[in-house]
């Protein structure tokens, strides 16, 4: 692996503690929203807050799929396939995630 792709491919071990932070977040947001149903809250508050867990979900997301890629991406680069067969077969795997 060259300099330039380590620069590029983050390691799987700290895209999964990022997650794994990023879900414990979303988890105490998703409890601060409950509350705020429960005491009655405005709706536009709820509406604000349930739009930042979104977007938090979304940020889960992309870092899951990037991880996913990476090692989809090493594996079969390992097994000595063709890079760009290895590039389309990554993205047809990404695409049926989303």
């Amino acid at each position: 692996m060259g300099e330039e792709e380590r620069e590029v491919m983050r390691d799987p071990w700290e895209i999964r503690q990022e997650v794994a932070a990023r879900l414990r977040n979303v988890r105490g947001h998703l409890s601060g929203i409950e509350r705020m149903v429960e005491e009655g809250k405005e709706c536009p508050g709820i509406l604000v807050q349930l739009a930042a867990v979104r977007a938090a979900l979304e940020k889960i997301t992309a870092l899951v799929i990037e991880n996913y890629a990476q090692t989809c991406y090493k594996e079969l680069i390992n097994r000595g396939e063709d890079p760009q067969r290895v590039v389309v077969e990554v993205v047809r795997k990404v695409l049926k995630l989303l």
